[in-house]
């Protein structure tokens, strides 16, 4: 039956061409391809060229539709006619349903074909994590990403790789490899519960891809992994110990800033701390995520530490209680009669939350208020690139570059300023206060208002991180790829990364001296103490 469809409607279409078909033909066609979706009723009342019509309408494939404009827009008019409407309103608005409908159809059969694959890029990631990285999740898709998530199995583009060895020590590693016992008892060996799986096996391949890379912001993340750390880049706010971590030119996993408030920092954590071990682990036996994710955990656990300081050439031994953490944003206070405004994250609320505090700030000086401003970016990690772009946007003319983009090619891609918020140029006096700790949008917001000749810079060297990475969903189980995309540079063109943002007057010297001196001194407190002073000479 169906062999003989497929011969009457080859035939039928050979046959368009001539001015009329034989009545056999069109019983032939009536006959083998049925009318669907049209009650008969209605069917019938049609005249035979409308049934005609009609029944190509719904009948035929796309590529064999050959029907014109005209045709399409008549036919469509009459299957609205046919429904048998009680108004003549009525019909004009089945018919245009119609031609909104065939549109629809249209473009989306274009989107496919052009496509290959419908994608859904993760959305509202663009926030800071813990390890301090900048997240941006980039407006195109780079193609090979829509290849990887289609049926191919292998991209064609992939076509010239050699992956014998590969299949080979994959083999060699499921048929040889043998874990230790888990104990011996008289001559019997129990069985170790640790053994390879193919899951493992494919998790360590993947992350051997991202090492490949020497990037140590590039990490791949399995779905439990991926979820802890979309709550944090989402929400703000992790379960762990509250600090953030990097690897250290040394290769050493040093603590970059513990986070205000924390169970770090309440537990005596400082920046600078190298973490030998993690409850009994050598450190360096991980990645930073991995070192990351070992000292995470539930509210309410314990984690121990045995860190190393070298400003005072010992090793201490710091047992934390894992608590829920939450990641300040904007905050302000009036301090020996100056503003200060603590920025200590970009994220999507930080835009807003920064102009109020702004707001805030001018109404306070229209009082009689103070009427100067320090800026503290201090363990300001990052976050959403155009946040940093946006702040800095309110104190600078409007298109005036903050940060240069370079990914790969030549030529650069430029990030410039909307519109400032300061009416008739009149800004106010601003000092920005970093440390070891400002990384990345926060390096960005310091360099660009200097650049300018917005503020200065007063403090410590900062971390130095100029890359941006992107977050790209994995597979369907929720698994995530964290990888470098861009460099970025100041608006002078310069690169930061490993050099950091030099201030215009460092006070590190003089605070390793007062920590030396007295280890249970508050060095924050008396760089806030520093700045503010700096702000008022001026």
């Amino acid at each position: 039956m169906n062999k003989t469809k497929k011969k009457v409607v080859k035939k039928t279409t050979a046959k368009k061409t001539k001015k009329k078909k034989s009545v056999a033909t069109k019983n032939r066609q009536t006959k083998s391809v049925p009318i669907k979706h049209l009650p008969k009723k209605e069917y019938a009342s049609l005249t035979n060229n409308e049934k005609s019509i009609v029944k190509k309408m719904l009948t035929e494939t796309p590529p064999k539709r050959q029907m014109n404009l005209r045709q399409c827009v008549s036919s469509l008019y009459k299957v609205a006619k046919a429904c048998q409407p009680r108004t003549v309103t009525g019909t004009i608005s089945i018919f245009l349903f119609g031609v909104f409908f065939g549109i629809g159809a249209l473009l989306g059969s274009v989107y496919i074909n052009k496509n290959g694959i419908l994608l859904q890029l993760l959305t509202d990631t663009e926030i800071l994590h813990g390890d301090g990285i900048t997240i941006q999740v980039e407006e195109e898709i780079d193609p090979i990403f829509v290849k990887l998530h289609t049926n191919e199995v292998v991209p064609s583009d992939f076509q010239d790789i050699d992956f014998d060895d590969f299949w080979q020590v994959w083999r060699y590693i499921e048929n040889s490899f043998v874990p230790p016992p888990k104990k011996v008892t008289d001559g019997i060996a129990t069985k170790s519960e640790n053994m390879l799986n193919r899951d493992a096996l494919t998790t360590g391949a993947i992350k051997g891809l991202t090492l490949a890379t020497e990037d140590k912001y590039t990490n791949f993340f399995l779905p439990k992994d991926a979820n802890d750390f979309e709550n944090e880049v989402l929400n703000g706010e992790i379960d762990g110990i509250g600090a953030y971590l990097t690897i250290n030119e040394d290769d050493m996993l040093e603590v970059v800033k513990p986070i205000k408030n924390s169970p770090a920092s309440q537990a005596g954590l400082r920046a600078g701390d190298l973490i030998i071990t993690i409850d009994g682990m050598n450190s360096s036996e991980y990645n930073l995520s991995e070192a990351a994710d070992n000292i995470r955990g539930l509210r309410g656990t314990t984690v121990i530490l045995k860190i190393y300081r070298p400003i005072l050439e010992k090793e201490i031994e710091v047992s934390i209680v894992r608590n829920r953490v939450e990641i300040p944003t904007v905050e302000t206070e009036i301090r020996d009669g100056v503003f200060v405004i603590s920025l200590s994250t970009f994220t999507k609320i930080t835009p807003k939350a920064f102009r109020e505090a702004l707001q805030e700030f001018v109404a306070v000086a229209n009082s009689g208020g103070p009427d100067r401003i320090v800026l503290d970016v201090r363990g300001n990690m990052g976050g959403i690139l155009s946040a940093s772009v946006y702040i800095a946007g309110l104190f600078l003319p409007e298109n005036s570059p903050v940060l240069y983009e370079y990914k790969g090619s030549e030529k650069l891609k430029v990030y410039k300023t909307i519109k400032p918020i300061f009416r008739n140029n009149i800004k106010p006096k601003m000092t920005i206060l970093v440390d070891g700790a400002t990384a990345s949008a926060g390096e960005i917001l310091a360099a660009a208002l200097r650049y300018y000749g917005i503020a200065d810079i007063v403090g410590t060297k900062t971390l130095g991180k100029g890359s941006v990475q992107a977050i790209r969903p994995v597979g369907s189980n929720g698994a995530l790829l964290k990888i470098t995309v861009a460099h970025w540079l100041t608006p002078a063109k310069e690169s930061i990364e490993g050099v950091g943002v030099i201030p215009d007057i460092n006070y590190l010297e003089d605070l390793e001296a007062l920590y030396k001196a007295d280890p249970e001194v508050d060095i924050d407190e008396i760089a806030l103490k520093k700045a503010i002073e700096h702000i008022k000479q001026k």
